[in-house]
C-alpha cells in the first residue's frame, strides 16, 4: 500500500511538473511571438519612413527642376525683349541717319544756285550714298542682332547642360543616400530576428531540458 501510494504520488508530481512546463513553454511562445509582433511593426514603421523620405526627395528634385525651368523661360523672355528693343533702336538710328544726310543732301542743293543740273546731280548722288550707307547699317546692325541672339542660345544650351547635370548628380546621390539607409535598416532588422530566433531556440532547449530533469526525476 505504502509503495502504491508512493508511486500515486510520483504520478501526480510528474503529471504536475508536466502541466508546469507546457504552461511555462506557453507562456515563452506568447512572449516570443509579441517580441516577433513587436519587431514586424518596428519594420513596418521603418519601410514607412523610407518610403516618406523617399517621395519628399522626389517631390523636392521635381519642384527644383520645375522652378529652374522657369527661370530659363524667364530669361529668354527678357533676352528676346532686349534683342528687340536693340533691333528697334537700331533702325530708329539708321533712319535717322538717313534722313540726316537726306536733309543735308538737300540744303546743299538748295544752296548751289549756279547750276541746276549739277545741284540735282550732287544730290543725286548724296541721296544714293546716303541709302547705300543706311542698307549698310542696316545690314551690319541685323549681323550683329544674329550674332548676338546665337550667343545667347548658346549660353542658354551650356546653363542647360549644366543644370541637368547637377540635377542628375543630386538625384543620384539622393538614390544613393536612400539606398544606404535601406541596407542599414535591413541590416538591423536581420540582426533582430537573429537574436530573437536564438532567444527562441535557447527557450525551447532549456524548456527541453528541464522537461528532460523532470521526467528522469
Amino acid at each position: 500500500a505504502k509503495q502504491k501510494a508512493a508511486q500515486d504520488a510520483a504520478r501526480q508530481k510528474s503529471a504536475a511538473d508536466a502541466k508546469a512546463a507546457a504552461a511555462k513553454k506557453a507562456s515563452d511562445d506568447a512572449a516570443a511571438k509579441k517580441r516577433a509582433d513587436d519587431l514586424a511593426k518596428k519594420q513596418a514603421e521603418a519601410r514607412a519612413v523610407i518610403a516618406k523620405k523617399k517621395a519628399d526627395a522626389l517631390a523636392a528634385a521635381k519642384a527644383e527642376v520645375r522652378k529652374k525651368k522657369e527661370a530659363e523661360v524667364a530669361k529668354a523672355k527678357a533676352a528676346a525683349g532686349a534683342k528687340a528693343k536693340a533691333d528697334s533702336e537700331a533702325r530708329a538710328k539708321a533712319s535717322a541717319a538717313a534722313a540726316e544726310k537726306k536733309k543735308a543732301a538737300d540744303e546743299a542743293a538748295a544752296r548751289k544756285t549756279a547750276s541746276v543740273k549739277a545741284a540735282a546731280e550732287l544730290a543725286a548722288k548724296k541721296k544714293a550714298e546716303a541709302a547705300e550707307l543706311a542698307a549698310k547699317k542696316k545690314a551690319e546692325a541685323i549681323a550683329e542682332a544674329k550674332k548676338k541672339a546665337a550667343a545667347a542660345a548658346e549660353a542658354k544650351k551650356v546653363e542647360a547642360a549644366a543644370a541637368k547635370k547637377k540635377a542628375l548628380e543630386a538625384a543620384k546621390l539622393k538614390a544613393e543616400k536612400l539606398a544606404a539607409e535601406k541596407k542599414r535598416l535591413a541590416d538591423e532588422a536581420a540582426a533582430k530576428k537573429a537574436a530573437l530566433e536564438l532567444e527562441r531556440k535557447k527557450a525551447e532547449a532549456a524548456a527541453a531540458k528541464n522537461k528532460a530533469e523532470k521526467l528522469a526525476a
